[in-house]
């Protein structure tokens, strides 16, 4: 800023000031101290430090005031002495401080955007991982519940799936019963066989011929 040059900002601490008009006047006595605001315009890092602050809108209130009240070089500040910076200050904080404080904000939200993709990334990834897990859990339980059904179908007799006709006539026919009833029935049969003499016409036969 040039209506704010280096060493403009200077100004006189001590118990008794009043009629303190420049440096000189300040160290003539011991006790008071010539010392510089914390946010000047001495040269360009402390003057954009002092932009920076003063768009930031923290304390714009105190720098604006100390550089209305600069004088000059080794002379002690005036109050209210240039009230016509005021336009520059103002214009300063509503332009530039716009800018910078959306600027600032800008890069929040980017960021805060940028955190909430990489969350929900995450959460989509875990909620992907869990999906699988619970398919091959179910896989796995219906692959054993599969080998247990089919290991009890591989012990069931073939007459497992017979109805009930059927089954009733495949007990019958299975039964010891049947077969000692089967038994009887070709003895029997066998008797009357040898018994009818059909068997020795049989015999001279074969031995004619």
């Amino acid at each position: 800023m040039a209506a704010l040059r280096s060493g403009m900002m200077f100004h006189c601490v001590g118990p008794d000031i009043a009629n303190v008009t420049n440096r000189a006047d300040c160290l003539e006595d011991p006790r008071n101290k010539w010392v510089n605001h914390r946010y000047n315009f001495d040269n360009l890092g402390q003057a954009l430090m002092s932009l920076f602050v003063l768009s930031s809108k923290d304390g714009w209130v105190s720098i604006m005031y100390q550089g209305i009240d600069a004088v000059g070089v080794d002379i002690q500040p005036i109050e209210n002495y240039n009230e016509w910076r005021m336009i520059y200050f103002i214009s300063f904080l509503l332009l530039v401080g716009f800018f910078v404080l959306n600027m600032f904000v800008g890069v929040v939200v980017e960021n805060f955007h940028k955190c909430k993709e990489a969350l929900e990334k995450e959460m989509r990834e875990k909620a992907r991982e869990k999906r699988l897990q619970r398919k091959l859990k179910r896989q796995k339980y219906e692959e054993s519940v599969a080998g247990r059904k089919k290991k009890v179908k591989k012990n069931q007799p073939y007459w497992h799936n017979y109805g009930t006709t059927r089954m009733f006539l495949n007990g019958v026919v299975t039964s010891k019963y049947f077969d000692l009833a089967i038994a009887a029935v070709i003895e029997e049969q066998s008797s009357g066989f040898k018994g009818s003499g059909h068997a020795g016409h049989i015999t001279n036969s074969c031995w004619l011929a």
